[in-house]
């Protein structure tokens, strides 16, 4: 079997990729959803401090083996408190490390005048995936079948701009 190291006699180490990690523009947040969020958690101040220093964060996934990881942000202003703002932060922290730190970001129709050029200046900002989050954003994903046009225009542009 290829990789076993029985056969080959050499260990292979695959890289370790987290896809969904929540270094988010906390600051954003609304006072209810940063509550719900704190609740429970000790170890708040350390996410608070991976989410303002990106060679902080990149030294906790070294810690883990973590060669790669995904940070998921997206636009969910009236219920978490995420403007199309959140794009622009996820891009910048991830330019701290590009080969390391893919980011995700998210267009909300509404939130913008255009959503189809929204996701191309997206491509354009670094970010590499579209994330839609149906509860914390109040739509529906397949509402692009029911009419909803912006929502068609994030697909379409996502897939012409190659983002999952």
């Amino acid at each position: 079997m290829h990789g076993n190291p029985s056969f080959q006699g050499h260990c292979f180490v695959q890289p370790i990729i987290d896809i969904h990690i929540h270094i988010m523009p906390y600051h954003m947040m609304k006072p209810a959803a940063m509550d719900l969020m704190k609740r429970g958690r000790k170890d708040y101040a350390e996410v608070m401090r991976y989410c303002e220093d990106p060679k902080a964060f990149l030294g906790h996934l070294d810690s883990l083996g973590i060669e790669r990881a995904g940070l998921i942000n997206y636009v969910a202003p009236k219920i978490i408190g995420f403007t199309p703002e959140a794009n622009d932060w996820s891009a910048k922290y991830c330019s701290a490390a590009p080969d390391r730190l893919i980011a995700f970001g998210g267009v909300l129709p509404g939130t913008v005048p255009d959503c189809g050029a929204e996701v191309d200046r997206l491509a354009k900002l670094g970010i590499r995936a579209i994330k839609l989050h149906p509860s914390h954003q109040a739509i529906s994903p397949n509402g692009y079948m029911n009419g909803n046009r912006d929502l068609a225009l994030i697909y379409e542009r996502a897939q012409a701009n190659e983002m999952p």
